[in-house]
C-alpha cells in the first residue's frame, strides 16, 4: 500500500528530528581517552540492569493482575476502567517524595535499591496495566470459547487466555525496563549509582561531548534489543481490533485473589501520593506563589513540545498504517526509545550552538524542542493505536464526497482524528512538566522549569515546600487527565449516537 506524499514527508521530518542530535554526536567521537566499561562502571551497568529488571518484573505481575480483575469486575466495559491512568503522568519524583514523607514518619530506611523498585513501580505501573487490559479486551472470541467449551474455566484461562496475552504482557515489561534503565532521577534521590547518571555526571564534570556520548552506548545497545524484541508485540496490540466478545475468564480462585490483590495495588497507585503529601496541603498556596514563574515555564514548554511533536508523529503515524508490512521502518521510528534523555538533549545542544540558530539556546524553544525530540516515538505509539481504528470506510467516503481537500481534511477527516490527537498532545503536555533529564541539559539561564525546581529541592531532603509543590502536580496532572478522558468519552458517545441515528433511517427507508 502506498502512501502519501504528506505522510512520507512527515516521517522524514520526525527521522530528522529523532536522529539529528545522535547522527550530529557520532560526527564528534574521537579515538583515545580512558576506558569506558571499567570496574566501577561495569558495576553501575548492573545495578542498571538489575533495578530494571525487578521494576520490569513486579508491573508485568502487577498489571497483568490488575487488568484480569479490571476485565472481570464491575467496571469491565465502562470507560472508568480506565482509572489507574489518573496519575499516569506525575512525575516518578513526586513517589519519591511521598515514600519520603512515609519513611520519615515511620522511621523507615529512606534510602537504597528497595525504595527505588517501590517507587518505580508505582510510577511504571500503569503501562503494563493498560498494555495487559488491551490485550485482554482484544483476545479472539473462537479461541476462548472453545476451551470453555472443551474444559474448566480454570484450564482455558491457562491453556489459552494467558498464552495469547503473554507476549503483550513481556512487551509492556520491556517498555518499563527501557523507561528504567534510561532514567537517573529516582535512582540519584534514594543514593543509588546506576549508569544513567554517570553518563550526566561525566558530562557535567568535564565537559567532553563526544566522551559523554561514547559512555552511553552500552546502555543504549541494551536498551535497542529490548525495543526489537519488544516491537512486534507491541505493533500487534496497537493494530489489533477492537472485539470485546471474548468473555472474560475468572481462571480460579488463586488468580481471582490475585487480581483483586492487583487492583488494590492499582487504587494505591492512585491514592498514595494524595495521602502521603495530604498533611502538606496548607503549604499548597504558598507554593504556587513561590513557584509561578516556573509554573508557567513548565507549562509554556510542555504546550510548545506538544505543539512541535503533534505533526510530525502524526504524520508518521500515517506513514507506519500505509506501510504496516515494513517491519524495518517500524523500529527505525521507534528506536529513539532506546535513547537516554540526558544524550538527546546534549546531542541537541551542540547540534544547534554550533548552527546559525545558536540564538535559539537562550530561548524557551529550546527545552521545548528537546521535549518534543524525546516524546516522539510515545506520541506515534499512542497516535498508531488512535489512526488504527478509525473507521476507514467513513474516510472513503469523506474522500469522495468532498470537493476540495481542504473541505476533506477540516470536516472530515480532522473531526475524525481529534480524539487522539487531543490525547497525544495532552501527553505531550504533561510527560514535558514531568520530564528532569532532557530539561536539565536545554533549560536557558533564568527559565527554571518546575521540574528541575523540585528535582533540586529533594536532594536537600522533603520540605513543606517542595511537598506543596508536588502535590500541585498531582492535581495539575488529575485535572487534565479528568478533562482529556471526558472529553473522549463524550466524542465516543457522540459518534456512537450518530452511527445509530443512520441506522434507523437507513432501516426506515
Amino acid at each position: 500500500m502506498k502512501t502519501g506524499k504528506a505522510p512520507g514527508a512527515g516521517a522524514a521530518l520526525y527521522f530528522a528530528l529523532s536522529f539529528a542530535p545522535v547522527l550530529y554526536l557520532l560526527t564528534r567521537v574521537r579515538a583515545g581517552g580512558d576506558a569506558l566499561l571499567s570496574a566501577r562502571r561495569l558495576g553501575l551497568m548492573a545495578n542498571s540492569l538489575l533495578l530494571g529488571l525487578l521494576v520490569a518484573s513486579l508491573c508485568m505481575i502487577a498489571g497483568l493482575a490488575a487488568a484480569q480483575g479490571i476485565r472481570r469486575g464491575p467496571l469491565a466495559r465502562r470507560g472508568c476502567r480506565w482509572f489507574f491512568l489518573l496519575l499516569a503522568p506525575v512525575p516518578p519524583y513526586v513517589y519519591a517524595l511521598s515514600w519520603l514523607s512515609v519513611a520519615r514518619l515511620w522511621r523507615l530506611n529512606p534510602t537504597g535499591m528497595l525504595p527505588s523498585v517501590a517507587v518505580e513501580v508505582l510510577a511504571y505501573l500503569p503501562v503494563c496495566t493498560g498494555i495487559s487490559l488491551l490485550a485482554l479486551e482484544r483476545l479472539p472470541k473462537e479461541p476462548v470459547q472453545l476451551a470453555l467449551l472443551m474444559g474448566r474455566e480454570k484450564k482455558a484461562f491457562w491453556d489459552v487466555v494467558l498464552p495469547s496475552v503473554f507476549p503483550q504482557v513481556l512487551a509492556s515489561g520491556g517498555l518499563v525496563f527501557i523507561l528504567s534503565v534510561t532514567d537517573f532521577s529516582i535512582p540519584s534521590l534514594f543514593q543509588v549509582n546506576v549508569y544513567a547518571m554517570e553518563i550526566f555526571s561525566d558530562y557535567s564534570a568535564q565537559g567532553r561531548t563526544y566522551h559523554s556520548f561514547l559512555l552511553s552506548l552500552p546502555l543504549t545497545a541494551v536498551a535497542a534489543v529490548v525495543m526489537l524484541l519488544c516491537m512486534d508485540p507491541v505493533k500487534s496490540i496497537l493494530m489489533a481490533a477492537p472485539s470485546g466478545a471474548a468473555p472474560p475468564v475468572r481462571g480460579g480462585a488463586a488468580v481471582a485473589a490475585a487480581a483483586w490483590a492487583g487492583v488494590a495495588v492499582c487504587l494505591f497507585q492512585v491514592a498514595f501520593p494524595l495521602a502521603a503529601l495530604s498533611p502538606h496541603l496548607p503549604s499548597l498556596g504558598q507554593a504556587i506563589l513561590l513557584s509561578w514563574e516556573e509554573l508557567a515555564v513548565s507549562c509554556l514548554t510542555g504546550v510548545l513540545a506538544g505543539l512541535l511533536a503533534l505533526a510530525p508523529a502524526a504524520l508518521a503515524a500515517e506513514c507506519l498504517l500505509a506501510l504496516r508490512g515494513k517491519k524495518w521502518l517500524w523500529y527505525l521510528l521507534l528506536f529513539p526509545i532506546a535513547l537516554p534523555g540526558s544524550i538527546i538533549g546534549l546531542g541537541l545542544l551542540e547540534l544547534v550552538n554550533k548552527s546559525p540558530f545558536h540564538r535559539l539556546g537562550r530561548t524557551v524553544w529550546m527545552p521545548a524542542l528537546g521535549l518534543a525530540v524525546h516524546y516522539l516515538p510515545y506520541l506515534l505509539l499512542l497516535l498508531v493505536g488512535a489512526f488504527a481504528r478509525l473507521d476507514r470506510d467513513k474516510l472513503a467516503l469523506g474522500r469522495v464526497l468532498a470537493r476540495t481537500r481542504a473541505k476533506y481534511l477540516f470536516r472530515v477527516r480532522l473531526p475524525m482524528l481529534s480524539g487522539g490527537l487531543l490525547a497525544a498532545f495532552s501527553v505531550a503536555f504533561m510527560l514535558s512538566m514531568a520530564d528532569v533529564g532532557t530539561v536539565l541539559m536545554l533549560m536557558p539561564a533564568g527559565m527554571e522549569p518546575l521540574s528541575v525546581k523540585i528535582y533540586n529541592y529533594l536532594h536537600y531532603g522533603s520540605s513543606e515546600l517542595v511537598a506543596g509543590f508536588c502535590y500541585f502536580q498531582v492535581l495539575l496532572c488529575m485535572a487534565v487527565m479528568l478533562l482529556t478522558g471526558l472529553f473522549l468519552s463524550a466524542r465516543k458517545k457522540e459518534r456512537r449516537g450518530m452511527d445509530d441515528g443512520r441506522q434507523e433511517r437507513g432501516q426506515g427507508d
